[in-house]
């Protein structure tokens, strides 16, 4: 896998990745849940979305400010948050019956940890962590 710098991941380049990461990841999932005729009321969620959006940015927070440029573990990052995200989405459509899904949310609450953690481990695996 080529490791090269990836572009827009460097300085104040790539916190602004990191940190659109998030809000991005909550529109997508507000943006599905309203074309799958679901309703949001922004008065009462709004504080829900942003700790989420938050918590969706954390890991690549991480990653900009450790220095990492390599491309390698800005995928595998990416690649586990959609991953994560997605089973989020795809849960209530492949589950039969109600109520909330308590271990995938559980999953999701450590999440941050899960995609931080693929990503750093990619990133010293690839040797891509800079020294301190």
């Amino acid at each position: 896998m080529d490791d090269a710098p990836r572009a827009g991941t460097e300085g104040p380049r790539g916190c602004f990745a990191a940190l659109a990461v998030g809000p991005l990841t909550v529109a997508s999932v507000c943006a599905v849940l309203l074309l799958a005729g679901g309703s949001l009321d922004l008065s009462e969620e709004w504080a829900v979305l942003a700790y989420q959006a938050i918590m969706a940015s954390a890991p690549f927070l991480l990653l900009a400010g450790s220095g990492v440029t390599a491309r390698a573990p800005w995928v595998v990052g990416l690649a586990v948050h959609i991953l994560l995200w997605g089973a989020l989405l795809l849960d209530p459509i492949l589950r039969d019956g109600g109520g909330a899904n308590i271990g995938l949310g559980l999953i999701m609450l450590l999440s941050p940890v899960i995609v931080g953690g693929a990503a750093l481990a990619t990133a010293k695996a690839t040797g891509s962590v800079p020294d301190a």
